[in-house]
Parts: C-alpha cells; structure tokens; sequence
C-alpha cells in the first residue's frame, strides 16, 4: 500500500486493515523494533483516518471556540487554577483519558468536556471502552531559548518507533490558558503511511495562524502539520509565560504507550468541581480570511520563513509565507485573534529536503 497525494491512502477498497506483520511496512525505526510480539490492528480509510462510521458525523474543520462559566462570572479565577495545575503535570508526556471514566481533577475535566463536545454528533457510533483523550501541557517562557515549539505531526509515537507506521487522532486541539506567546501556525498537509515516506515536494495552499487568548479553544484535523514558532512571538510578551492544554481525541482506538496521570498524584490537583461550571461555546468567532500573493490593490505584505523538522528535527525545511504581524493590541482593534490563510500563486507554503542530521535518534515531540 503507498501513500498517495494529500495524505490518502491508494487501494482497492476504502479501506484497509494493517497488521504488524504486513509485509509493505517497516516494522522499525532508528530505535530498532519492539521486539515485544505483540501484534495490533488498525483500520483506515482512504483520509488516512481511523475508520469508522463516525467519521462522516465529526467536524474535521478548523474552528475556534471559548471556554466561558455558565453564570457568566469571570473566567480569570478558573483559568489561574488551570495554570496552577499545568506546573503541576508538565512532564514532558501525555496522559490518558478513557472515554468511560468520570474525571478525577480539573484538567481532566476540561479535557473531558472537550472530548464530549467533538464527538456529540457521533457518540452512538463509537465505542467508548476504545475511545478517549490525550492530554498533556505545555509551559514556554517567553523569550527562552526552548520557547519554540517545532512543526510536527500529531501520531501515535510507539507505533512509529515499534512498526514505522504514522496513525493520527481523529481531531488535535489547543486549549489557551493564557494570553502570551507564539501562534499556533497549522498547515494543512499531511504525513504519509509510512513514518519514513517522503514528504517533500508538497505544496501548501491553506493554514491557520491562531494568537493565544486566554479561553480560547482551536480545534482542527489530527492529520495536520502545525507548531508554534518562537519568531512570530510579539515583542510585548517578553519573560511572560504561554501555557496551553493539548487535547487530542482518539476514536476506536487507544494510542500505545500513554496511560492515566498517576493516581498518587491527583490529591495536588485541582478537583472536576473546581471547573463544572465551565463549557465551551461557539461565539461566533470568524476566522479573518487573508490571502497571500493576490494581485492587484490591498496585497498583503508577507514574509517567507523557514522551519527546518523531522525525525530529528532537520530533514525536513518549511517555506511557508506569513504576514507582517502587529502588535496584540493592533489585532484586538481590528477584531480578530485568528487568521484563515490562503496561498496563491507565488505565495505558496512547500515542504523541500533539508540536508539530514548524520546520526541521533528520532525526537518526540511532547
């Protein structure tokens, strides 16, 4: 079976089930295979996505929404308990959330809360004991030399370093805590089947570039290519801390390798109760379209920036066109904190080779 363009998958039927014994994939990485002799089974369709009927009931778009108290209080008491938490459990991995388990403290409440409201159009189709959330957090400092975070694929990362196979959560999601730090830039490309397929050569025409407001919840397609580039942080937010909680959402299918936060630890935590009056809810909120290399009057001003990734974090390059960005301040005045990006002619964004790293290992991307 061969990757095809846009991330689809070329064979005879819509699907197709793979085994870690299929002999058209590698079964290891450059951490050598599992040699565990467990065997699993994952189906996808012809997206590149884990199969299902629920498929056709999910909203795979980019979309912003807001995290807002039903009584309508302020947000900034839930918000400060949420950061409090984040140093609590930022560790550098990501935990699991069953879709059957009642929450044991804040963040996994939230986390469940997101996972209810992406898959309630869908939830008689899914298996719940097979389904769930991914979740974990992200703390930068502004301005420190780690700020960055680099252009990646969301996956299932044991299965790419025991079988070389890349298997996406059906919807990623950020979650701002705060208001400070790098955009999310998302890409809408995709990965191949195989970990090592090559990638280069493909051509970008859409994007979403997304400032971190407090509250404020982006979701889109867990097959995309997206990071949170350091350069493209306002000069305003210096020594101020970016915190964010990742949700990604899994459907009839557990990712390897990732288990609940620790039971011993919950006690530190805030409790669910500490948010229950917390939801998410559509305001509105619209995406500023802006298309890039457009001829004729009102052209955007642009700058092209390159983002070296990959398995180690250099076979690949990024060229990617992005506007002039204004201050905070200067967006909230023209009403927007989110960018609906449209490439043309010239302007396109490209994934090239990049020369590749001699020798290490593949890095995670927490």
């Amino acid at each position: 079976m061969a990757a095809g363009g846009g991330g689809d998958y070329a064979s005879a039927s819509s699907s197709s089930s793979l085994h870690d014994d299929d002999s058209s994939h590698s079964d290891s990485m450059d951490s050598g295979s599992s040699g565990s002799g467990e065997s699993f089974e994952v189906t996808l369709d012809a997206h590149g996505r884990i199969a299902g009927a629920f498929t056709s009931k999910l909203n795979f778009n980019t979309r912003v929404l807001f995290f807002a108290p039903k009584n309508a209080s302020s947000l900034k008491p839930y918000l400060s308990a949420l950061v409090s938490d984040a140093s609590k459990t930022f560790v550098q991995e990501s935990f699991w959330l069953p879709a059957n388990l009642k929450p044991r403290c804040a963040l996994e409440a939230i986390a469940k809360e997101i996972y209810t409201f992406h898959t309630k159009d869908a939830r008689d189709d899914i298996d719940t004991a097979a389904s769930g959330a991914e979740w974990w957090v992200q703390l930068r400092t502004v301005g420190e030399k780690k700020e960055t975070i680099s252009f990646h694929f969301d996956k299932d990362e044991e299965l790419v370093d025991t079988h070389g196979i890349n298997v996406h959560p059906h919807i990623s999601t950020v979650t701002y805590l705060t208001s400070r730090g790098a955009p999310t830039t998302i890409l809408e490309t995709t990965a191949g089947f195989s970990y090592e397929d090559d990638i280069s050569a493909s051509t970008v025409t859409r994007g979403t570039l997304s400032t971190p407001v407090a509250g404020k919840h982006l979701a889109f397609d867990g097959r995309y290519l997206h990071g949170a580039p350091s350069n493209l942080t306002p000069d305003e937010d210096e020594c101020e801390l970016r915190c964010t909680l990742l949700v990604n959402i899994w459907l009839n299918f557990k990712p390897t390798g990732i288990d609940l936060f620790p039971q011993e630890e919950i006690d530190a935590l805030a409790a669910p109760s500490a948010v229950a009056d917390l939801h998410l809810h559509d305001n509105g909120d619209v995406a500023r379209r802006l298309t890039l290399g457009r001829q004729g009057g009102g052209r955007q001003s642009y700058h092209v920036h390159e983002y070296p990734f990959g398995p180690t974090g250099v076979e690949h390059l990024l060229r990617v066109p992005l506007p002039s960005l204004e201050s905070k301040q200067h967006h909230a005045s023209q009403g927007w904190t989110t960018l609906d990006l449209r490439f043309a002619r010239e302007c396109v964004a490209s994934v090239q080779p990049n020369k590749p790293q001699a020798s290490g290992k593949r890095r995670r991307t927490p």
